[in-house]
């Protein structure tokens, strides 16, 4: 076994709701994962970060079953961060992770070097390495889950932005009058009407207002329990007002593909995330909206898709990172995309 075959890192993609771990090898293979629901209890951010450092110690654990050298551990956060420093600034979904030293804590609890970045630029890598987007140049990942963000790869590198923060693409407006609309300020217009959460939101107000849903017994009488899973589920089953609401969602996600598509001229976009996932049979009316609005030499040009990592693209993607940053030698492909 030669040195690069023998070395793996470990990657952790932090979510809204979630943790997830992943021991990752040299050829993008995930030899071992884990996932666990966030401890969102505890207001010092300590409880979270006690979840990672135990699932990283497991995958360490588990990388020594198997022989392989653990180069490094790449975390990825939907955050404001300090890359070089190892800090994560401002954390909106995790209580207490506001000037968190994340990184210094990880690294002395489980004695790996950490890389922390932020969430798109790990799941965009990691669909570029192996998953839909993969052995591209030009690269966006629209991640529409809990929330919506993006992340690029523009000539081969990872675009981070001024502040490691490009990629908000949910704070697009594409209704000039929800500017001033509370509702679509506090969160962004685009994320307010698309996202998971916002999705469930407007079929729970068409419930209340007395239009009918299978949906309300899909969630067992109780009108608060309809999420986004819910009302896909309704919408794929036929029903007329789930169906409302799924396609309006899918025509501002096409809105937001063809500005996407005009402003980068990228080869492919990819949708991921939770709602991202579930558009595989709009993927022809997104298709259409980006053939009738975006740039016209761009539009014939890009391959519009659903990701293929599924939950694994951050884990892999930090992965990368992290074996980019700890591992001379180990590569993601035939060009450098950190």
């Amino acid at each position: 076994m030669n040195e690069t075959a023998s070395k793996a890192a470990v990657g952790v993609d932090v979510g809204g709701t979630k943790i997830a771990c992943g021991l990752v090898d040299a050829t993008g293979a995930v030899l071992e994962s884990r996932r666990v629901t966030i401890d969102a209890n505890d207001p010092t951010g300590k409880g979270p970060f006690r979840q990672i450092a135990e699932m990283v110690c497991q995958a360490v654990d588990a990388a020594r079953g198997m022989r392989l050298a653990v180069v490094g551990c790449g975390v990825a956060v939907p955050a404001v961060l300090d890359r070089g420093s190892g800090v994560v600034i401002w954390a909106p979904n995790i209580a207490g992770w506001r000037g968190f030293p994340l990184g210094d804590l990880l690294q002395d609890a489980t004695g790996v070097p950490v890389l922390l970045d932020h969430d798109g630029p790990a799941a965009v890598l990691g669909e570029q390495w192996m998953g839909a987007a993969r052995g591209c140049d030009h690269v966006v990942l629209l991640i529409i889950g809990t929330g919506v963000g993006a992340g690029f790869i523009l000539d081969g590198r990872v675009y981070r932005g001024a502040r490691g923060i490009a990629g908000a693409v949910g704070w697009s407006c594409l209704e000039p009058e929800a500017v001033e609309d509370p509702v679509y300020r506090e969160k962004g217009f685009l994320e307010t009407v698309a996202a998971g959460p916002g999705i469930a939101r407007q079929l729970r107000e068409r419930i209340t207002r007395g239009e009918p849903s299978i949906a309300l017994d899909i969630a067992g009488g109780d009108v608060c329990a309809i999420t986004a899973e819910v009302v896909f589920s309704s919408a794929e089953k036929g029903d007329e007002t789930a169906r409302r609401v799924v396609g309006r969602a899918v025509r501002y996600i096409g809105m937001a593909v063809s500005n996407l598509v005009s402003a980068f001229n990228p080869e492919v976009v990819v949708l991921g995330g939770g709602v991202g996932h579930r558009l595989g049979p709009y993927l022809g009316e997104i298709r259409r909206v980006v053939d009738a609005t975006a740039q016209p030499q761009s539009a014939p040009v890009v391959r519009v898709t659903c990701a293929k990592l599924g939950d694994d693209a951050g884990v892999i993607g930090a992965a990368r990172l992290a074996m980019e940053a700890f591992g001379p030698g180990v590569r993601a492909s035939h060009h450098e995309a950190h």
